[in-house]
């Protein structure tokens, strides 16, 4: 529904080889005037043909993904070539690369986005803080632009975090843990102090989570399960969300007319679109938060030279919806043979893959 990696690849001014489709394009394509001085979106991007199609039945998520949504499906001769041209001619793609980063730093502005984000949220804010999936991610990312906006107005409200812990992440820097635990709910007790309060409640997750979320996700530490509690007695709830295809399951609609949010926060144009025409719902853009990079960053060892490489990058958790497969096949189809290519994959385990099942898929498509 964003594609957060590709979004941090275009704010750093690395060249992207995707499709255009779905919400990356608010930040892959860039408005450009013609002779006539008419302006136009030009796609910053390598473009990946591709094709429209129902998902793969063995993606189908009851009440997450359903089975009459359709996704892009990369064509392997586009992919392949893409590949190609960007290996040949990187120079170009780098350039390019470089504009939309000028374009994307100065209309993704960070404070730009704090204000956003604040003027749609007051007192209670539940997400994966503590995860390693890409809701995790974005949710430090919000939390990260939350802080810095009470920074600068102390008073302006009074945050507090509830965790919803669906996969841990064990890779938590120490200062993500000490801002999660500097807002969030200490116990019980706190949480119920809340509740008699005029209070707005944000809840980050796909709307199935809300529901049956207190009977398999761990609540914050110290905590009972209270996500239901919270959303039940909240003066208003505002569902944030972001997913990436063009129909939402018949279950996400019977939980919007449950819990009547007073709107939808999503990440993408894109996906903005699509809630709205299916729920009829107000709903305002806020897009991800880029964390900044800081001098003290250390570099990742990994058992790959990787200098004077032709390197590409591809993350995110392993399912089939990914793609992967894909990636794989048309990366070793066009550089089979080359020493200066390298294919690198930064990934996770899903609920469908362990990384032993990882392992074996990638030697099988090998």
């Amino acid at each position: 529904g964003c594609g957060l990696p590709m979004f941090e690849a275009s704010y750093y001014g690395c060249p992207v080889i995707a499709p255009a489709w779905s919400g990356q394009m608010d930040y892959l394509q860039v408005p450009v005037k013609d002779k006539n001085g008419k302006e136009k979106l030009k796609v910053m991007c390598a473009k990946i043909d591709y094709e429209l199609k129902p998902i793969q039945n063995e993606a189908v998520w009851d009440g997450v993904l359903d089975k009459n949504s359709s996704w892009a499906f990369p064509s392997h001769l586009s992919y392949k070539n893409k590949l190609r041209e960007v290996y040949k001619d990187h120079n170009r793609f780098k350039s390019q690369a470089k504009k939309l980063q000028t374009w994307v730093l100065d209309n993704f502005k960070d404070e730009q986005k704090y204000e956003e984000f604040t003027s749609c949220i007051i007192e209670t804010y539940c997400a994966q803080f503590r995860d390693s999936a890409g809701y995790g991610v974005a949710a430090r990312g919000y939390l990260k632009a939350l802080e810095e906006y009470l920074k600068k107005n102390p008073d302006a409200f009074n945050l507090k975090l509830y965790s919803s812990v669906v996969s841990q992440s064990d890779k938590l820097t120490t200062n993500e843990i000490s801002l999660i635990e500097k807002y969030e709910f200490l116990n019980d007790k706190d949480i119920e102090s809340m509740i008699p309060q005029d209070y707005v409640f944000i809840w980050h997750m796909p709307p199935p989570l809300i529901t049956f979320g207190d009977d398999r996700f761990h609540p914050s530490p110290n905590c009972s399960p209270k996500m239901l509690r919270l959303i039940n007695n909240a003066k208003h709830n505002v569902n944030l969300v972001a997913w990436e295809v063009d129909n939402l399951p018949p279950e996400w609609i019977l939980d919007y007319r449950y819990f009547k949010p007073s709107m939808i926060i999503t990440p993408s144009k894109w996906n903005a679109e699509v809630f709205v025409e299916k729920t009829n719902l107000p709903c305002e853009i806020v897009p991800h938060v880029i964390e900044k990079l800081s001098e003290k960053e250390t570099p990742v060892r990994i058992p790959v030279d990787l200098d004077d490489k032709f390197v590409v990058l591809a993350i995110s958790q392993w399912t089939k919806r990914k793609g992967f497969d894909r990636l794989i096949k048309s990366f070793i189809t066009e550089f089979d043979g080359n020493d200066d290519a390298v294919l690198l994959i930064k990934t996770y385990a899903s609920h469908t893959h362990t990384p032993e099942m990882i392992q074996q898929e990638i030697k099988h498509i090998r």
